[in-house]
């Protein structure tokens, strides 16, 4: 989904494009309204706990014979492309101020690539368990990082 470049209202600041340039990242506050946050954030408990009828393909999951949920099924850890599952998830990869957030930061048209989510699971107790630091993952994706957002 596209969005044009710099809408009637800015969704990032100067300073805020200014820190992308140069650092590779910003924070925009508030960016997507907190009841789809939350919306979200209680369908990923869901999913966590088995509450889903998703194919496997959507999972990356942690070593089923270690990591069991409360009904015994596989612990995942990152869900791909949960927006074609999901109208929640689509509601915060395709949430318009969202893209133009990206459009302002990246200087032009944008569109969704791919998403994904993160669980950062209970259930790994082990030190540095499931952490992931800021990164950008277009170099998996065989996209230039400058253009990935």
């Amino acid at each position: 989904m596209a969005t044009s470049l710099m809408n009637s209202t800015s969704v990032t600041s100067e300073k805020q494009r200014e820190q992308y340039a140069s650092d590779g990242f910003t924070v925009i506050r508030n960016l997507i309204p907190l009841d789809k946050v939350l919306a979200v954030r209680e369908l990923m408990m869901e999913i966590l706990e088995g509450g889903h009828d998703w194919p496997a393909s959507h999972f990356q999951i942690l070593d089923p014979s270690i990591y069991k949920n409360k009904k015994g099924s596989f612990v995942p850890l990152g869900i791909q492309q949960p927006a074609k599952q999901s109208k929640v998830f689509a509601s915060i990869a395709d949430h318009p101020r969202l893209q133009a957030a990206m459009s302002e930061l990246l200087g032009g048209e944008v569109s969704r690539y791919t998403d994904q989510a993160l669980i950062k699971s209970t259930y790994i107790k082990e030190e540095q368990g499931g952490a992931t630091f800021y990164h950008q993952d277009s170099y998996y994706w065989r996209i230039e990082p400058h253009l990935g957002c």
